[in-house]
């Protein structure tokens, strides 16, 4: 291929990963190299080719579809420029995606999500992980809970985000988690919508046990007002929520929060990474050592594009699924390379055969 975008993280496929971590990182693109985003010979590197994520892409403005109007990508590459925009660190060491970043994907998609229709009614969306699509997570005694909200929340409508017997697509997501001014619901992916709601309204996140901050962190960026819930609810279990400390939090949330019209906070920086020069495009290929070699065939004279000088980051992205080669370990492999300050970083071919290319540009 001529050009790939690699936005793909660890646990790709993974919806929070993939929206949260890895597609955001395309606002440094929008920012600092707008014709590539809209060149026709530039691919993503997402680690999901779903219909699912072809829609995500769409409302962060790749053009990209089903079929031969695919433009995201899976598995090994190879590219004549690859162009990697920073990482985004982990929410479990409390940094997570730039501030600056979030927001302003957060805009793109609103702006390319089209015009809202004004709620007669105060709308709280409640997201609920159904015990049928999965036992992780899920609120055994939703019932209750549905019923405690309604009480508590006189006048409102109330929208249920549900997996079973699937979730929405994409668009209805977006626009309902849009309409909220309160969100309500366990720790999980579901969560990640929030990127599509409207700064100043109120998330009440019942949170899993131990706490995970990812949401906390991710809608303090975003804007909104967190509120918090602890429950006895492990990552990978089931169980109850207690109605009475949920009944009693509602009072809580709504003494503190009183919604309004939909307001946009200002513009908010990129963060650090925004100070560093742009590394523009960066040739030389130092020593790699044994255990950091990739398959003989897969390296050549790729340029790679980095957004800071003196360092660069390279994942080589191996498919868990239909692109995987035959005899390989089904896990990620990466190779970390380092430049001296102010000099060529590094070298980068992510590889893949013609049949590959056709696959997955014909049949995605």
């Amino acid at each position: 291929l001529d050009t790939i975008v690699v936005l793909t993280q660890p646990q790709w496929g993974a919806y929070y990963h993939f929206l949260i971590d890895g597609l955001s990182r395309i606002i440094w693109i929008l920012r600092y190299y707008p014709k590539v985003l809209h060149a026709n010979t530039t691919f993503f590197h997402t680690g999901m080719v779903s219909e699912q994520a072809q829609t995500w892409a769409q409302l962060v403005g790749i053009k990209t579809g089903p079929g031969n109007e695919n433009r995201l990508l899976d598995g090994w590459w190879r590219a004549k420029t690859v162009y990697f925009p920073p990482g985004t660190p982990c929410a479990n060491e409390g940094v997570g995606v730039a501030k600056g970043l979030i927001r302003r994907m957060h805009e793109v998609i609103v702006e390319n999500l089209g015009p809202e229709t004004p709620e007669k009614k105060r709308v709280a969306v409640m997201v609920h992980r159904d015990i049928r699509a999965g036992s992780a997570r899920a609120v055994i005694n939703y019932l209750d809970m549905f019923q405690t909200l309604r009480t508590a929340l006189p006048g409102w409508k109330l929208r249920v985000f549900s997996d079973f017997p699937q979730t929405p697509d994409v668009l209805t997501t977006c626009k309902l988690f849009r309409s909220a001014d309160l969100i309500i619901g366990m720790h999980g992916a579901g969560l990640s919508n929030i990127v599509c709601a409207q700064p100043g309204i109120a998330l009440l996140e019942l949170q899993q046990q131990p706490h995970a901050k990812d949401f906390e962190l991710l809608s303090t960026k975003l804007g909104l007002q967190y509120f918090g819930m602890a429950t006895n609810i492990t990552h990978s279990a089931a169980g109850n929520v207690s109605i009475p400390e949920l009944n009693a939090t509602l009072h809580d949330v709504l003494s503190k929060y009183q919604p309004g019209p939909h307001t946009t906070p200002p513009p908010a920086s990129f963060g650090a990474a925004k100070s560093l020069p742009l590394g523009g495009v960066l040739t030389g290929v130092p020593a790699l050592s044994s255990s950091q070699s990739p398959p003989a065939s897969g390296w050549t004279s790729t340029i790679l594009v980095t957004f800071g000088a003196g360092f660069a980051m390279a994942y080589l992205f191996r498919s868990w699924g239909v692109w995987s080669r035959p005899g390989d370990a089904q896990s990620p492999s990466s190779a970390t390379v380092f430049g001296a300050p102010g000099q060529p970083s590094s070298v980068l071919d992510i590889e893949g055969s013609g049949q590959k290319v056709r696959r997955t540009i014909g049949d995605a």
